[in-house]
């Protein structure tokens, strides 16, 4: 289900079990609200990407030719992100301000861009293009469900290159309005996100054989295993 300007009453609807773990999470916080009187707040981010990230903007610089980075439609579905940076000035402004008990929030970085740009975009930045490929949002399902069915004969010893969860994320759109953490925590999105990005890109450099070779420090996560599903979709 596409998403465009979402706001916090959109009903939740989990695509997998990442969305629907976060999901019980809030029912779970508010059920101890209900019956201890726990005091809460819930920020909803969006794709958290910045420095010290290990996972999506690593596996994205990790795409070759062989390995391209998956476009549904041509990538040109909205999908938000957000500087993990930002999450943390917003999770400070929920813990120190009475008003936010109880509340939830979205958070993300304001900015409507397609995944394709958000590809481009981290191209330019690093003077490189990222490779692509783009493919019908069917095909892509229909892939993927071969795939895991594959998977479960072989006792879910083959890797999967895309999940179903993570095709729903980047197959529609994806952009909540945050409006409200604007007017209750005085979050303020980044004038030029880019330099989000182009911080957490440098960072990525400087850390390259530990992000980019995690044999080093033991597992392998998957260049596919993007966290950017949303529990609304």
């Amino acid at each position: 289900r596409s998403l465009l300007d979402a706001n916090e009453s959109t009903p939740l609807m989990p695509n997998g079990w990442y969305s629907a773990s976060k999901i019980k999470a809030e029912q779970l916080i508010r059920a101890c609200h209900r019956e201890q009187g726990l005091e809460f707040a819930i920020l909803r981010p969006c794709g958290i990407y910045g420095v010290r990230d290990n996972l999506f903007l690593p596996n994205l610089l990790n795409c070759r030719w062989w390995r391209p980075v998956p476009l549904a439609d041509g990538g040109r579905y909205i999908i938000d992100f957000v500087d993990a940076a930002q999450v943390a000035t917003a999770l400070i402004a929920a813990a120190t301000r009475s008003r936010a008990n109880g509340r939830v929030y979205h958070v993300t970085d304001g900015v409507s861009v397609t995944f394709r740009q958000f590809v481009q975009i981290i191209g330019d930045l690093r003077g490189q293009p990222l490779p692509t490929l783009s493919l019908p949002c069917r095909m892509m399902r229909l892939g993927v469900s071969a795939i895991s069915a594959a998977a479960k004969v072989w006792n879910n010893r083959l890797a999967l290159p895309l999940n179903a969860e993570a095709v729903q994320a980047i197959s529609t759109h994806q952009h909540f309005d945050i409006s409200r953490a604007k007017k209750e925590l005085g979050y303020q999105p980044p004038t030029d996100f880019r330099k989000g990005l182009q911080r957490a890109l440098a960072w990525i450099q400087s850390q390259q054989s530990a992000c980019l070779h995690p044999n080093s420090r033991g597992g392998t996560p998957h260049p596919y295993a993007w966290p950017i599903s949303s529990e609304h979709s």
